[in-house]
């Protein structure tokens, strides 16, 4: 697992980051540009007339969730934190699959003051149908979980989709440190008892 050792230590690995970084202060800027360098991604540059030092704000994107949040694994529930490639997961049809990746990305407070789109959203003990997640919960804004519709099957959500709903809401850090991972394909884990998406990065 690779965890960036940048100041406002984010790691964007996604197009729509990298086309938010030409309008970005200076100091972000270098940061994204460095990150992106890492994945094999540009950073494009300012557009004609943008001032270079007004900061945009930032489109968060990156799905993710808090280190102690945990998972279903074969061995038993782990914080995601301590998930590792090539452990297995349990995914929503019953089988248990291998992550073949995992990344975190860490956010300090500087991060966080300018670009408050990052903060995560906090997801209450039994917000959804009083029964599930388990326990109190973080996970990135663009963290999708795939929730039940009565009578219509599943359907995905973002958190910040549900930030208003009841139980639901942001929740201001100093910082965090989002863990991702994936499974080789888009599945559905259980993380606190409740389903999320992951997809391939």
């Amino acid at each position: 697992m690779h965890t960036p050792t940048l100041r406002s230590r984010a790691r964007p690995a996604t197009r729509e980051l990298a086309e938010r970084a030409g309008g970005l202060a200076p100091s972000d800027r270098r940061v994204l540009e460095a990150v992106l360098s890492q994945t094999g991604n540009c950073a494009p540059e300012a557009q004609p007339g943008q001032r270079a030092d007004t900061p945009a704000p930032l489109i968060w994107n990156l799905p993710g969730f808090e280190g102690k949040c945990r998972i279903t694994t074969i061995f038993g529930e782990l914080p995601v934190e301590a998930l590792r490639r090539r452990d297995q997961v349990r995914t929503i049809c019953g089988a248990f699959k291998e992550v073949k990746k995992v990344e975190a990305i860490r956010l300090d407070a500087d991060f966080l003051e300018r670009h408050p789109a990052a903060q995560p959203v906090m997801i209450r003990a039994r917000a959804m149908g009083g029964a599930f997640p388990v326990r109190h919960m973080l996970v990135s804004p663009a963290q999708k979980l795939w929730l039940s519709r009565p009578g219509d099957g599943f359907i995905a959500r973002t958190a910040q989709q549900m930030e208003d709903t009841p139980n639901m809401m942001r929740s201001r850090r100093n910082d965090i440190t989002y863990y991702r991972f994936h499974l080789g394909d888009e599945e559905m884990v259980s993380v606190e008892g409740t389903w999320f998406c992951t997809t391939p990065f």
